[in-house]
Formats: C-alpha cells, structure tokens, sequence
C-alpha cells in the first residue's frame, strides 16, 4: 500500500479486512507517513484468518480517513500460514484492468503506479480518502476448506503529512 499522496489521517487509515460466515479479521492500520526513501514508500500489510466454515468471504483493501489519495497493488490471498506461490485472489498484481475486483465509489484502477515500478506497465489501485466515508477495494472469494489458516497480503504506499503527532509511530520502519 502507497500513502504517499495522502497530506491526512483523520481516521483508523488503510487496512486489509477479510469478512463472511461470521468472521472478522483486519491488518494493522496503516496510519502514518511512509517515507518514499524506504521501500519508495510501499508498505506490506498482511492478516491470517482461520474460517470455521466454508464459504464465501470478502477479501479487500479499506480506508477510513487517509486522504486524499493511496495506492494498493500486489494482493495473494495464500491457503497456508508461511508463503507460498498460489495466489486465491483474480488478478492480485492488478495488470488485468476491471477484473476480479469490485470497486468503490472512491477506488479507480491505476496506470503508471505499482509495486517498486513508476512506468507504462505499473498498475495498482488507486482510493481516494474521505474523513465522512469509508473507500474500499474487494473480492468476494470462495474457501472450500475450514480450518486452515489463510494469509492475506498486499502492498501500500503513501505519502503524506500526519495531521498528530502520536499518529507517526509504527512497527514498520517505514514509520516518520
């Protein structure tokens, strides 16, 4: 995730959330300034969940209060608590425009922004921020098998000028 255009926090930030059958489960919020200097600025955000029923679950990236702007990109959804390379998620690295993802009002797919990359084949999603209203980014996805442990993970990136103070402290080195 890529914060880089936000100039606030008003709010929790941006987060990945995994919601269904039940269950809840989020990431650390990502509010506060990243700096472009570490990582160009991306942050990784990641959370396990383990569903006690199969079903449908809604995998997303969500924002309340970051704005104006950041950008998402490189999601896996992984059946497994170490990594792997099998990716549950449709189009995760986002290079296929309008497909698998489900947009909100403030959410529009990006060209010329991505992981580590600022040219012609970067692609990411871009949410703009609203301090009244909730942005996201999802997919509903099928878990034929309770019980595992699942990890969800993507990255973010923002720049931005924390409006407080204690909002500028974080596990991440990336913290300002």
């Amino acid at each position: 995730v890529n914060t880089s255009q936000c100039t606030s926090f008003s709010g929790r930030g941006v987060y990945l959330q995994v919601t269904g059958n039940g269950l809840s489960a989020e990431s650390e919020c990502l509010n506060y300034q990243t700096s472009t200097s570490i990582d160009g600025g991306w942050v990784k955000l990641s959370v396990s969940f383990t569903p006690s029923v199969k079903g449908t679950y809604t995998i997303g990236v969500y924002n309340q209060g970051a704005g104006p702007l950041f950008y998402a990109d490189d999601f896996q959804l992984e059946a497994s608590s170490t990594p792997s390379n099998l990716n549950l998620l449709e189009n995760g690295n986002l290079q296929y425009w309008q497909h698998g993802w489900k947009l909100g009002d403030s959410s529009s797919f990006c060209k010329g922004t991505g992981l580590f990359a600022s040219n012609e084949y970067a692609y990411s999603i871009r949410t703009i921020g609203n301090t009244n209203a909730e942005s996201h980014a999802y997919q509903d996805v099928p878990i034929h098998k309770a019980g595992n442990t699942y990890v969800l993970s993507g990255w973010a990136k923002a720049n931005a000028v924390p409006d407080n103070i204690q909002k500028t402290t974080g596990t991440d080195a990336a913290a300002t």
